[in-house]
């Protein structure tokens, strides 16, 4: 038997290694040498042994009398070659066949390899998207973030965050990424690179965040109209309180005067029961207006509910109190008279120095006050200045009869 025949008859997979046979035949024949990479020996025991070999023409006196073989056994290495294919291949399939968006790419954004998830997305091939630049596909004005972002991995060699692309159909979609640069012997830095879809989840957090806005702001408003009085569209008593005891602090730091006028509108009664509500409703509107368009602005005006109203006048002393309360009830007389409504209108004016009241304290002087005015005939206005150590009253001061048409006066309702 040939040595070819007793060592090497077949590869482990059957195939017949004809050509390695040949190639050393053509040693012997020809004398050229030969030197194999990879070929399969067969032990004695039918095993097989991986080798390399050469080849040479064995020369006596320049004539080819056989061949000399040198031959090392690299079943070692090529089982290690082997794993590493089939690990590349498995690796490669998960690859492909993630859901995740794989690629990667060089240090100035041109794409080495992607997976079939991510190019299905853009609606490309991956053969398609090889070899072209991550700039193309994001969405127009990401230069500046793109090369930050190159920058920022070369230098830190990681980087996360979100991506801004735009698919083959021209739909927008949002990707978040984290990606790692990678260093192999022999080879260039390229970065890997891992992504996934965050569309959708994008939409329903902005969808949420809307959604929260929308709420806050309806929250917002039913809490404002909580405090302004449906009728006539002005702060109701719950504001008027809030806003007092903020100025009662603030009063107090800067040892400011503050006065409050509270007004009834007297005969009130008469005007529903001779004229309607509607009338009735249109009165107080009316007032209100008349009320806050006569009060500065850094004042407050305010409906305490039925015919009665509240005025909050910051820094405020006992004089300007009294004149503010005067001009008021001139300005609602004459809106009364142009307007046919037999009422008039009742104001006391309290006045706090020392701001050491409490808010139902500085209202309740106010309304005594009025009260006062209206045992003493209706249609006056009536002032005090109120300390916590004495109560000065300076007068009721008399602007005026009853208001009040034939049919009587009803009183304030």
């Amino acid at each position: 038997k040939s040595i070819h025949e007793i060592i090497h008859s077949a590869s482990p997979d059957g195939i017949e290694p004809r050509e390695s046979a040949q190639r050393l035949t053509d040693v012997v024949t020809d004398g050229a040498p030969y030197q194999s990479s990879h070929d399969w020996f067969r032990r004695k025991d039918g095993s097989f042994v991986a080798v390399e070999y050469n080849c040479k023409p064995l020369l006596l006196l320049n004539r080819i009398e056989g061949a000399v073989l040198s031959f090392r056994d690299i079943t070692d290495r090529i089982a290690v070659e082997r794993a590493l294919r089939v690990s590349e291949q498995r690796y490669r399939n998960l690859v492909d066949k993630s859901r995740g968006l794989i690629c990667t790419h060089d240090l100035t954004g041109k794409l080495i390899s992607v997976n079939e998830a991510a190019a299905e997305l853009l609606g490309v091939t991956p053969e398609e998207i090889i070899g072209k630049n991550l700039l193309n596909f994001l969405v127009r004005g990401s230069e500046g973030e793109f090369h930050s972002y190159l920058n920022k991995i070369a230098e830190w060699g990681v980087h996360r965050g979100l991506m801004r692309v735009v698919s083959g159909q021209g739909e927008e979609l949002v990707w978040s990424y984290s990606n790692k640069l990678m260093s192999e012997p022999g080879q260039a830095p390229y970065v890997l690179g891992h992504a996934h879809d965050v569309t959708s989840q994008m939409e329903v957090e902005r969808e949420l965040r809307e959604t929260k806005e929308m709420l806050r702001i309806s929250l917002e408003n039913e809490k404002s109209l909580s405090r302004i009085d449906f009728l006539t569209k002005i702060p109701n008593r719950r504001a008027f309180y809030e806003a007092t005891e903020l100025e009662l602090q603030r009063a107090r730091r800067y040892k400011r005067p503050i006065s409050t006028i509270y007004i009834d509108i007297d005969n009130f009664k008469c005007v529903n029961d001779t004229l309607g509500h509607e009338i009735g409703d249109q009165l107080l509107r009316n007032v209100a207006e008349t009320l806050r368009t006569r009060t500065r602005e850094c004042n407050l005006v305010a409906r305490f509910g039925g015919d009665e109203f509240g005025i909050l006048l910051a820094e405020t002393g006992a004089e300007g109190g009294l004149a503010a309360a005067r001009n008021l009830r001139n300005a609602l007389t004459k809106l009364a008279s142009e307007n046919h409504w037999p009422v008039s209108f009742s104001i006391g004016v309290a006045t706090f120095l020392d701001a050491e009241q409490s808010v139902d304290e500085m209202i309740a002087s106010a309304d005594e006050l009025m009260y006062e005015v209206k045992k003493a005939g209706k249609d006056s206005v009536a002032s005090r200045v109120v300390t916590r150590s004495r109560a000065q009253e300076v007068a009721i001061h008399s602007v005026g009869g009853k208001a009040c048409n034939p049919i009587g006066d009803a009183g304030s309702q």
